[in-house]
């Protein structure tokens, strides 16, 4: 759980410009969106702060590379851990976490205003692989195909939470309209 802390702590170092940045995105946002439901605008505002941070801590903050770096084999981490053993992959199961946490705010916000999962999901795959190519071009950090595949299962696992308690909820709100409704015709 050290190794896990550290790359949090590490992740959370950025210049204040950048949230600045963020919080300003989010307030254009707000304001843009003025004729959208105040659920929905900050729903969108949010989420757009939060991927310019993540475009920012994945790409624009890194140091540049000598060459590029691809990484391309599905599922390396999750095999060097099952070959490896938990203890000597603290590091392996921090990144497959983070990565399938990173994105996941994804899954929560979208659907708040898309009503189509797959586009939520698309949309996570889609902005993923736009990291990975980032890193790649401007030669500041790994392609991985890893990387790719635990944000879209973020996204997917996310998703499914928001999907239960959206049910969850309008099943609850049903049901107390029909105690309310039924309390009615008694009197």
């Amino acid at each position: 759980m050290n190794i896990l802390y550290k790359v949090l702590r590490a992740s959370i170092r950025m210049p204040p410009a950048y949230y600045w940045v963020a919080i300003g995105i989010g307030i254009l946002l707000l304001f843009a969106l003025r004729r959208k439901s105040v659920g929905k605008r900050f729903a969108i505002a949010i989420l757009a702060a939060y991927l310019f941070l993540v475009l920012s801590s994945t790409v624009l903050k890194r140091r540049t590379h000598a060459g590029y770096m691809l990484q391309l084999i599905p599922f390396r981490a999750v095999r060097f851990i099952l070959r490896n053993g938990f203890r000597r992959s603290k590091y392996q199961i921090s990144q497959v976490l983070l990565n399938i946490l990173l994105l996941s705010p994804v899954g929560f916000l979208m659907p708040a205003f898309v009503k189509k999962r797959r586009w939520v999901i698309l949309f996570g795959f889609g902005f993923s692989l736009f990291i990975e190519v980032s890193q790649l071009l401007l030669k500041r950090g790994y392609f991985e195909v890893d990387d790719i595949l635990n944000n879209v299962i973020g996204v997917i696992i996310s998703c499914g939470i928001y999907t239960m308690i959206e049910k969850g909820i309008s099943l609850m709100l049903r049901r107390q309209s029909g105690d309310e409704g039924s309390s009615y015709a008694d009197k």
